[in-house]
């Protein structure tokens, strides 16, 4: 994380609460250094914020870092959480050049996005036509728009994936905002009406140029129905590490210190369990090990048989298998008394969502650009 300042205030922002530092460059080559001492593969190195091109000159100094210190063999892939407000021309021949994974943060015609920040589309609208014309290949394989609905901006979500089927936008991933919302339940039909529309657009575009954009119809088989896993997310075993401006180790970004400023009191067991120490500290390595022992004793992380909506439980849900949801989305709550309790809006969200992805054809050979949009 390399500052928790950002040039936005999103009303949907789970980290309205961050607080607004940068980290220090000791901090980031100490946890570059760590990384490189233990790859002895290919690893991946994110940057994120706030908003991560707020401190570009600590960005380039530490791929310049990690590129002069890498051991032969160790492939060192980049990805950039933005935005896309300060990416001019230089920026993306930078990122360009150095083959970064670019998600995107953007969320679709005018009126949705201007829920973000206000006149901030017309910049991002420029951007993707200078990402397209600049840097082609990044654009076709390495570029992901973060497109994230909240109930405010639910009834512009069709328009938003219709806008980017025009402009040809490779790689779309929709998301449901986390956070508290005046939701009644009988939304849902609003919901269906929106996916349906997207999904209407997707369906004409794949059979016209045999492409899905649109990640949530994405597959190439027929999803598996099987029963849910022990883990709602791998933040708990430690495979995704983040260092925040401080240099403390979590086990997921939504954990930082720097985010969690008033975690409410219901979730600061959920919190501490992904909480791995300071980087410099000894022993860091051992506790980020022991993240799923203290994930399981605080009894969140688990899948599902607690947890519920207004909807109903999780546990009777026939997407029960597929469903994800964050088990620290209830932290975007200051009211929050139950860590078990589902959004809502996000129950809503993903039932829908998971109908329509099921009703939509499989697409033969898809396999390679599913793994692009997952990062692999």
């Amino acid at each position: 994380m390399l500052t928790g300042q950002c040039n936005l205030r999103c009303d949907y922002c789970y980290a309205r609460d961050r607080r607004p530092r940068a980290a220090r460059w000791p901090v980031i080559r100490r946890s570059l250094d760590a990384l490189l001492a233990r790859a002895d593969g290919p690893v991946e190195v994110g940057f994120t914020g706030g908003e991560p091109l707020l401190a570009l000159s600590t960005l380039k100094r530490a791929v310049a870092h990690v590129e002069q210190r890498r051991a032969p063999g160790v492939d060192v892939r980049w990805t950039l959480l933005t935005n896309g407000l300060l990416a001019n021309d230089d920026i993306i021949r930078y990122l360009d050049a150095h083959q970064f994974r670019v998600d995107l943060s953007f969320d679709g015609v005018e009126p949705a996005q201007a829920l973000r920040g206000p006149a901030s589309f017309p910049a991002l609208d420029r951007l993707l036509d200078r990402l397209r014309d600049l840097a082609p290949t990044l654009w076709a394989h390495r570029l992901k728009v973060m497109f994230t609905v909240s109930p405010q901006s639910l009834p512009y979500l069709a328009d938003s994936v219709e806008y980017f089927a025009g402009k040809g936008v490779p790689t779309v991933a929709i998301e449901p905002a986390m956070g508290r919302f005046d939701w009644p339940l009988d939304r849902i039909r609003d919901i269906e009406r929106q996916v349906q529309r997207a999904f209407d657009t997707t369906l004409a575009g794949y059979r016209r140029t045999r492409t899905v954009p649109v990640g949530l119809f994405r597959k190439a088989t027929p999803d598996d129905a099987t029963g849910p896993s022990e883990w709602l997310c791998s933040a708990a075993m430690g495979e995704n590490i983040t260092v925040d401006v401080d240099g403390r180790v979590y086990g997921c970004v939504l954990a930082s210190g720097t985010y969690q400023a008033r975690t409410p009191p219901a979730l600061r067991a959920a919190v501490a369990a992904l909480d791995a120490g300071s980087l410099a500290d000894q022993g860091v390595e051992a506790a980020s090990t022991s993240m799923a022992a203290a994930a399981a004793a605080c009894g969140v992380f688990q899948h599902p048989d607690h947890r519920s909506s207004s909807y109903g439980r999780c546990a009777d849900c026939r997407f029960v298998g597929r469903c994800v949801v964050c088990p620290l989305a209830a932290a975007c709550d200051p009211s929050c008394e139950d860590p078990r309790r589902v959004s809502d809006f996000i129950c809503a969200w993903n039932q829908v969502a998971l109908a329509a992805r099921d009703a939509f054809p499989c697409q033969p050979g898809s396999r390679e650009i599913l793994a692009q949009l997952n990062g692999r």
